[in-house]
């Protein structure tokens, strides 16, 4: 829900009234849902508030979210870019506020539409492919069971949603290549110059990303979404701590922070494919890592430098 343009209210539009033509097909409504999916533990299943890392417990999901969310607002250009464009500050806090509220609102509708979706095809399974990923269950719906303007409504929301997000996404690559690195690199150039190379970098990651998007779309995934949370979680909290770094520290410095980056990612790969855990466990143990490591490397390689400016204790 933090793409710019009407895409969103499209998808968001869509998505409820999909919910809805759900509970209209399913006996019982909006209760029939409740009652399957709760037996078959789809929905209000009692929660394992253990501390594995393995598993999907409560406490791992609870403090892994947190810093899951912590990732985009910190380190995720296009995120960032839109609220450091806002009139002042409080015009931010507002926007992050909004995105807080309305990201659980829509989160409790998309899992909801996956409860109904659980017991809309229990009720009837004939119309289900049972070798579809779990991915595919929810578009294979749209274009089978909704109604013709229904389902053009849902697919014109998720494409808007995609293509608001997408280019926000690749403009952002662009600008981090040029500003942060060719400015650098070839200083003094005309601006003509720097709006080519921002096209082409442009070009480059789109198809980059298509060709990902592709080889994806082919790998027997279950789910992208539990693929996309365990790539956050394995870099999203390094990233995080660079900010806090940053941020909350005097004492941190070039050298220290890149150290702090290098272990924790090398960290995090280690534990993935030595010991799995759960993809929600990663971000935490990342940001950790780069926290201590970065502190520590900074205390033994001090720099000195103005800090006016660049630390919420030097505002």
């Amino acid at each position: 829900m933090d793409g710019c343009g009407p895409g969103p209210f499209f998808l968001a539009g869509g998505a409820i009234l999909s919910l809805l033509f759900l509970l209209s097909k399913t006996d019982g409504g909006l209760l029939g849902v409740i009652d399957l999916a709760s037996k078959d533990g789809k929905m209000f299943e009692k929660v394992n508030w253990s501390w594995d890392l393995g598993v999907a417990s409560g406490w791992v999901i609870l403090i892994g979210s947190l810093f899951h969310h912590l990732f985009p607002l910190t380190a995720s250009q296009d995120v960032v870019q839109r609220y450091v464009t806002t009139k002042d500050e409080a015009g931010a806090a507002r926007a992050i506020w909004l995105n807080s509220f309305v990201s659980v609102a829509a989160t409790g509708t998309f899992f909801l539409i996956g409860s109904a979706l659980f017991a809309y095809y229990k009720q009837n399974p004939d119309k289900l492919d049972p070798t579809l990923p779990n991915d595919a269950i929810f578009p294979f719906f749209i274009v089978s069971a909704l109604p013709d303007g229904i389902a053009g409504l849902v697919i014109a929301g998720i494409l808007a949603a995609a293509q608001s997000t997408l280019s926000s996404s690749i403009n952002s690559i662009a600008t981090s290549v040029v500003t942060d690195f060719q400015h650098r690199l070839q200083p003094d150039r005309a601006d003509r110059f720097y709006l080519k190379s921002a096209r082409w970098v442009s070009v480059i990651v789109g198809a980059v990303g298509t060709g990902i998007a592709h080889l994806m779309a082919t790998t027997d995934i279950r789910s992208l979404y539990t693929a996309f949370l365990e790539v956050i979680g394995l870099f999203g909290g390094t990233l995080s701590a660079l900010f806090i770094l940053g941020i909350f520290s005097r004492k941190a410095s070039g050298f220290g922070v890149l150290s702090g980056a290098l272990a924790s990612c090398t960290g995090v790969v280690i534990i993935r494919f030595s010991h799995p855990l759960n993809a929600y466990a990663y971000a935490p143990i990342g940001l950790t890592i780069c926290i201590a490591v970065g502190l520590l490397a900074s205390l033994a390689a001090p720099e000195r430098k103005n800090l006016a400016g660049l630390t919420i204790y030097n505002q």
